[in-house]
């Protein structure tokens, strides 16, 4: 699952910057100073800032994955640090300005499964990582899945990922989250969004979400050790109430000889909550 996300997430969104945009990356550059220059960029409108910002995303997204090093040989840089952005005045109102416009003039299709070389594309994952919660990147969440044209598994998936990113745990994105657990069906990527589904489940651990995640288990066995870590998040009293259906999963040896070691914590975590049974 982790090379497919990486295959998404590192689409090549990094344009060349100009040269004041490109002191973002040193490390030496102050927070206070890199924030400056993307302020300037802004406020004079200059949308290479938008590729600047992508290029730091994805050094974001790399490390989150454990594949910083591999992004640097790959690109034949150095590491490029990660500050809060969101911070930066008017910021967020030129991104989504920008999204739109772009967006409208392409057709409202992003199509995330084209391989190209387009910042703007990138710009509702700067979104989500520069303004978790906020309530202006939710409503362009939902603005862009109601409208874009992008195949339908590939638009759930950057979705699923744009409402993790940003820690949303509204109603409407965990509905969304258990919607795509229950209806996914594409045969070699489904699993993948039905594991990121999860992820996102865990944030909130709703009672009525537990259940869905047990029966996507069953259906997406791919997608077994996401939706482990998300289920062991929950208490012991809601996990003892499936104790019939999660039996199973505990009791399969796959897990004990093929998982990571936090999945095998997980599935440890998610036994021992489970009622004893007394075989006399």
């Amino acid at each position: 699952m982790k090379t497919r996300t990486a295959t998404l997430l590192l689409i090549a969104f990094a344009g060349m910057a100009n040269a004041d945009l490109e002191r973002i990356y040193d490390p030496v550059t102050p927070d206070a100073e890199a924030f400056e220059i993307v302020r300037t960029a802004v406020e004079n409108s200059d949308l290479s800032v938008v590729a600047a910002l992508a290029r730091v995303h994805m050094f974001e997204n790399a490390r989150g994955l454990g594949a910083e090093s591999w992004l640097m040989s790959y690109l034949g840089t150095g590491s490029v640090p990660m500050r809060d952005y969101g911070q930066v005045p008017g910021l967020k109102e030129f991104l989504i300005k920008h999204w739109r416009e772009s967006h409208a003039a392409n057709g409202f299709n992003a199509d995330y499964d084209a391989n190209t070389n387009e910042p703007w594309k990138g710009v509702p994952g700067l979104l989500s990582r520069f303004y978790p919660g906020d309530p202006d990147v939710h409503a362009l969440i939902w603005e862009i899945v109601n409208t874009d044209a992008t195949p339908a598994v590939s638009l759930r998936m950057m979705a699923l990922q744009w409402l993790n990113v940003g820690r949303f745990t509204t109603h409407e994105a965990d509905a969304y989250r258990m919607n795509v657990l229950a209806s996914e069906t594409h045969p070699t990527r489904g699993y993948v969004n039905v594991g990121i589904a999860a992820q996102g489940l865990a944030l909130t651990r709703r009672p009525e979400a537990l259940g869905s995640m047990i029966d996507a288990w069953r259906a997406h066995p791919l997608a077994g050790n996401e939706i482990a870590l998300a289920v062991a998040s929950y208490p012991t009293g809601q996990l003892s109430l499936h104790a019939e259906q999660l039996r199973g999963f505990v009791d399969d040896a796959a897990w004990q000889e093929f998982g990571s070691e936090a999945v095998k914590k997980a599935m440890m975590r998610i036994g021992a909550a489970l009622p004893v049974i007394n075989e006399h």
